[in-house]
């Protein structure tokens, strides 16, 4: 099924820049909120679907908030893979309203290059803060492709996006490893393996069925 890629003109993305380009980038993310607890997500579509982390989300509907906004906004969960740690959201009533996203690429970055991570580290009230690091690895676990970096990120991110200088996603914040002598043991999920694990792929046009009002989620794969 296809996932409608967004470029607003063909020579935005490249003239875009962090962390310069950081209010538009954080114009796409949102904080993810159910009764358990918050983490992040980001806009993919214009038509308002988004990705997160599938440990985020515990129900068939998440709460949303987008920076700046004091009214909250109801995702409904399309897709899952508990495997791949990823979700697939669709803002419900977005239908005819075009949303901020961002840009994916899908090629991974190398090790040494620059990223930048945007979310909610540790509190509600830092949503939508900026953090940056550098890809340190690039990992196999439990057959899924990971992305290792340094940048700061705390269990508010998870679901947020990783992103190259140019602010396309190359990952999703996935999880950290913590503990005595551990430091900047940062994951996210590439986001390539993240689309492909949701059975979506960018294009230019939306398949309907993604955008279905309905409150019962579609699962890419069973949980593990």
């Amino acid at each position: 099924r296809d996932v409608r890629e967004h470029r607003r003109a063909q020579g935005d993305a490249t003239e875009r820049e962090l962390p310069a380009a950081f209010n538009d980038v954080a114009a796409a993310t949102y904080l993810v909120k159910q009764a358990d607890g918050f983490g992040s997500g980001f806009g993919i579509s214009p038509d308002g679907l988004l990705l997160t982390a599938a440990h985020v989300v515990s129900g068939s509907t998440v709460e949303l908030m987008k920076r700046g906004e004091t009214t909250p906004l109801t995702g409904i969960v399309v897709r899952i893979s508990r495997q791949h740690d990823v979700a697939l959201i669709a803002v419900a009533g977005a239908t005819g309203t075009e949303q901020p996203c961002l840009e994916l690429q899908l090629t991974p970055p190398a090790p040494g290059d620059d990223i930048y991570a945007i979310g909610s580290p540790a509190s509600q009230e830092l949503a939508f803060s900026l953090t940056r690091g550098i890809v340190s690895g690039l990992r196999l676990q439990e057959g899924v492709q990971l992305l290792q970096t340094d940048a700061s990120l705390s269990p508010g991110n998870s679901g947020g996006p990783l992103l190259e200088h140019h602010a396309r996603v190359v990952g999703i914040v996935s999880r950290k490893l913590a503990g005595q002598a551990m430091e900047g043991l940062g994951f996210g999920i590439q986001i390539q393996d993240a689309l492909q694990a949701l059975k979506i792929s960018p294009d230019f046009k939306t398949d309907p069925s993604l955008l279905l009002p309905s409150a019962t989620p579609v699962l890419a794969r069973k949980p593990s």
